[in-house]
């Protein structure tokens, strides 16, 4: 289990790097294939808004101050969210995320960042 910390009130871009057999994938053979990725809330078991939808030209998730202010919510403390996968072939075939690969997001209250956004979107 990988375990990624962000502050509340801070951006995180989020690089996916696909491995076919333990060896990274190439664009040929990410052609096609969609790679959804699920923030999935750790204690309620619910997706986080929907799904984002990677591709071989984009396997980025970019979260601005806003979304990672949204996704601490009203929590008193930190609000985990476990990242699942899903992945469609360029066959339309759905294939479940391998048992290695689970990563927990762990939004951390940050009352500056908070701070600083309300401040930059007057």
């Amino acid at each position: 289990m990988q375990y990624i910390s962000i502050k509340s009130g801070s951006s995180a871009k989020i690089s996916i790097s696909p491995k076919i057999n333990d060896i990274l994938a190439t664009s040929q053979q990410l052609a096609g294939v969609t790679i959804y990725v699920f923030f999935v809330h750790q204690y309620t078991n619910k997706v986080y808004k929907q799904p984002y939808a990677l591709s071989a030209n984009n396997l980025v998730i970019n979260l601005t101050p806003k979304d990672t202010i949204e996704m601490l919510g009203n929590a008193e403390e930190n609000q985990r969210f476990e990242i699942q996968f899903a992945i469609k072939n360029a066959s339309g075939e759905i294939i479940a995320e391998s048992e290695s690969s689970n990563i927990v997001i762990n939004i951390i209250r940050w009352e500056a960042g908070q701070w600083l956004h309300r401040e930059l979107t007057k």
